[in-house]
Parts: structure tokens; sequence; C-alpha cells
């Protein structure tokens, strides 16, 4: 079951959502499906930074979270709060906003958008490259876990460290391709993203 809300930021019936698969009501399914494992599995998942295109075919980004049902583990609720903020913004920064997704997709280094779990939500065709993934399989992995084997892994909780207070952090890591036939080093760097209104709201790297 949805509602109204949700029915008016999709731009469908509320009817139309009994039997739609969750995760494909999103741009970046792999992200909703960590979401719903971990809240399935730990009671619940904060703060995923999840997107999605409007009708309008604008890209939208919500801070979502979902809570088990306590009373059927098989369920949970989700919800949703959308952090584009572009009812504020001026038709001049629509436009920007798709100057920049067009940079984003055609940079010559790899870019990544992290949420506070750690977890790819969107990365660009170089980052693919550079790992020899699909852009399907590089979105929902862990930045901290895509290493060579027995390379040096920051600590977990170095992102989060990191970005406290919002400086530019490095860091040097060991990529291996997926066949596990060639690696190489990589100078990694992390600043915050934040929303219109200086709310923090991922990790670019």
């Amino acid at each position: 079951v949805a509602n109204r809300a949700a029915a008016k930021l999709w731009g469908i019936r509320l009817e139309q959502f009994p039997g739609m698969s969750f995760p494909d009501c999103f741009t970046n399914p792999e992200a909703a499906r960590d979401l719903c494992a971990t809240a399935l599995d730990k009671g619940a998942a904060l703060d995923h930074i999840l997107e999605v295109k409007s009708p309008t075919g604008e890209f939208m980004y919500l801070q979502c979270s979902a809570r088990r049902d306590d009373e059927d583990a098989t369920r949970m609720l989700f919800s949703a709060q959308n952090i584009t903020d572009r009812k504020s913004m001026p038709s001049t920064l629509f436009e920007s906003q798709e100057i920049f997704r067009n940079a984003f997709e055609n940079a010559n280094i790899g870019i990544g958008l992290v949420d506070f779990q750690g977890k790819l939500f969107d990365v660009n065709r170089k980052l693919c490259e550079l790992l020899n993934l699909t852009h399907g399989e590089v979105v929902g992995l862990n930045v901290m876990a895509i290493a060579a084997p027995g390379s040096e892994t920051p600590d977990p909780d170095f992102l989060h460290r990191a970005l406290a207070d919002d400086a530019q952090a490095c860091y040097e890591k060991c990529f291996v391709s997926s066949e596990r036939e060639s690696a190489q080093w990589v100078e990694i760097s992390f600043s915050m993203g934040r929303a219109q209104d200086g709310k923090p709201i991922c990790a670019i790297a």
C-alpha cells in the first residue's frame, strides 16, 4: 500500500502500487534492495539516499528510511523525504542540473556519490571503466570494500570521521578488475555534498 504523497511523487494512481516491485521504483534499484535487506535484517535502515525520476523527467533525490513491521517480520514501513527542494529552485537551476549531469557522466575522472552507510548510489562511466564493472554492479557496493585482496583498507569509520569537519580527505587504495587479472593504485578524495538548504545529503568520491 502507499499514501497519496507517494502517488503524487511517482505520478501514478494509488491503485497501481499493489504488486509493483519496490526497488524498480527507483533509478538506483540496487541501493533500494540494500535498504530493504538492512531493514528486514536489522529492524531499521535510516537515511539512505535514493533517486527517482519524476513524471516530468527530472531527477529527484529522496532521503529514505525503512523499519521492519513488529507484527509481521516480512513487511516494512518505508518513508521518504524529497531533499532536492525543487519547488524553491529557479528555472535556470534546472538547466544547470542538466549541465552538471552531463559533466558528471562525461568527466575523465571516476566520480561516485556515496550515502552515509558508505554505499555507492550513483557513479559515472569513468568509475565503471576503472573498476571494469557495469553501472548496476557498482551501485550498492560499499566504497570501502572494493579493493585488491590483502590491500590496506581504511578504518570503516574513516568516511564519517573524514567528513565530520567538512574538510576534503584523501587516501590511496588498490583496486582490482572484476577478472582479478589487473590491479591499479588510485587516489580517492571525499567531500561533502549538500542540499539547497545546506543539509548534508551524501559524500562525493
